[in-house]
This record gives structure tokens, C-alpha cells and sequence, in this order.
């Protein structure tokens, strides 16, 4: 996620070049007291979002004035790049939290497994720890 000029926000980006290269970069708006995720542009969040868009490249921000809509709530910040010489995409995973309309750094450990699968131990700022699978996000006991 990137601060840029107007105080915004990136929270989505496609971005493609050539025939098979793709540079995608989405946000999920995770809840930690209802244990909900959500996908940043999902209207029932009722943010203010600002699209741009022109041949190879779509972009969606929010201002800084509507992150602090989200005071206390997580963002998951994913980056996928997938090209023909890969196999598999790139993915990369960052973790934020909404404290005073600011985003502060989360630690986390990525791809742990337990029965269930795969998933991100997250630890909050007062010391909950949070499993956050693809879809579901659980209290680790």
C-alpha cells in the first residue's frame, strides 16, 4: 500500500504488460472483533473509493480521510505477480492495523498448516493472536 500525492491510499492495482505478465495488488478489510474479512471494495463497507483506469492498468484508492473509517480493523495487503516464466505466481502478504487513521505494521508468520491448512498467525497489538486463512479468520487459543 501506497501513500501517494492527494493523502490516497492504493488499495487495489492490475496492472498487465505483454502477452502473459500480471501485477495484481488487492486489500481485505479484516475485522478483529467479529472475525470477518473483507474485500476493501466491497460496497457494504460504504468507503468513499476512487477508480482510475486506461488501457493496461486499473487502480481503486481511498483517502486518508476514509481509512480512518476503519479505525481498529486489519488490512491485508496481498501482491500477486504471475508471468510465463513462472510457474507458480509470486505472492507477497503484509498486515496492517488502523490506529488514529494511521496504519501501523503487524507481525506476522505466513504459510504455517495445521489440520485445516494453510494460514497467517497474526499478532495484535494487545496480544490476540489471530489465524487468518484465504477466507476465514479464527481467535488462536
Amino acid at each position: 500500500m501506497q501513500a501517494g500525492k492527494e493523502e490516497r491510499l492504493l488499495v487495489f492495482q492490475k496492472d498487465r504488460w505483454g502477452d502473459w505478465s500480471e501485477y495484481t495488488q488487492h486489500v481485505f478489510v479484516i475485522d478483529p472483533e467479529t472475525l470477518t474479512q473483507k474485500n476493501i471494495l466491497d460496497q457494504s463497507l460504504g468507503l468513499g473509493i476512487t477508480y482510475e483506469k486506461n488501457k493496461d492498468k486499473e487502480e481503486a484508492y481511498i483517502s486518508s480521510k476514509e481509512l480512518g473509517k476503519l479505525e481498529g480493523k486489519i488490512l491485508k495487503n496481498v501482491i500477486e505477480e504471475r508471468s510465463r516464466s513462472r510457474r507458480k505466481p509470486d505472492i507477497v502478504t503484509a498486515y496492517y492495523i488502523v490506529i488514529n487513521g494511521k496504519l501501523f505494521p503487524l507481525y506476522f508468520e505466513k504459510n504455517r498448516k495445521d489440520a485445516r491448512g494453510f494460514f497467517d498467525r497474526v499478532y495484535l497489538p494487545n496480544d490476540r493472536v489471530l489465524k487468518i486463512r484465504k477466507d476465514t479468520v479464527e481467535i488462536e487459543i
